[in-house]
């Protein structure tokens, strides 16, 4: 049975991954175990998502897509994002018979699954040279491509429709660092609405550096609508002391 192979093999690695004594290994020797590892990694991948569609509310105890997403979240040790990944490529395969044989064998991570899977359901035609420039290329062109396809294949009606739907703002501070932040997303529109209110208070805080002798840094962001500053204080020399 399945399930008994799946147990001598986890057994079996686990025997494996004791008896490791990396220190032993040459440069070259340490290499293989790495290649072998990642390869080890990419079966698991697939192991995973394909036997996710199997999974249902008599073992969730809840057939909601966010209670599916918890679930695996807390049984693989990623975020409920990732987990809602993992759920939305495994429901693809189904229509995409080349990339699940492409993870029969081991030849995708996670976030290349993810990828090719959420631009080839939307256009099959695409699986071909996706799964391709996974094999030989970077994630980074992956993600591109994969970017490319998914455009393409999503009416500007509907990017609007979804922009508007998942528009989202959100603020906070980060414990460690002390600093402040904000995120947010929506229509093209909106972002540039809201770009165009901030842009008298940057310009202020420029103003206003000068005259304090400081020097504001404008970095630029490559998304649309265009590109804006965000500011970042820099201090050539320690400023002056004022007088009591």
């Amino acid at each position: 049975m399945a399930l008994d192979r799946f147990a001598a093999a986890r057994q079996s690695m686990r025997d494996a991954c004791e008896r490791f004594r990396p220190d032993e290994l040459t440069p070259a020797e340490a290499a293989e175990v790495l290649e072998a590892a990642a390869e080890l990694e990419k079966l698991a991948v697939g192991v995973r998502l394909r036997a996710l569609p199997e999974i249902d509310e008599t073992v969730i105890g809840d057939d909601s897509e966010a209670a599916k997403a918890r679930w695996l979240a807390m049984r693989t040790g990623q975020s409920t994002r990732d987990a809602g990944r993992d759920i939305a490529a495994a429901e693809a395969l189904s229509a995409l018979p080349t990339t699940d044989g492409a993870l029969r064998s081991g030849g995708l991570s996670a976030a290349q699954a993810h990828e090719v899977t959420s631009a080839a359901v939307l256009d099959p035609s695409a699986e071909a040279g996706l799964l391709g420039l996974a094999r030989e290329g970077s994630l980074s062109e992956l993600k591109r491509a994969a970017k490319k396809v998914r455009a393409a294949a999503t009416d500007n009606d509907k990017k609007a429709r979804d922009a508007h739907e998942h528009r989202d703002l959100t603020a906070g501070s980060d414990e460690e660092t002390g600093e402040g932040w904000f995120h947010g997303h929506g229509p093209t529109t909106a972002v540039a609405e809201l770009l165009t209110h901030l842009e008298p208070w940057v310009q202020a805080e420029f103003d206003r550096a000068r005259k304090e002798g400081r020097r504001e840094r404008p970095t630029r962001r490559r998304r649309p609508p265009g590109e804006h500053r965000r500011l970042t204080t820099r201090h050539p020399k320690p400023p002056a002391a004022h007088a009591a």
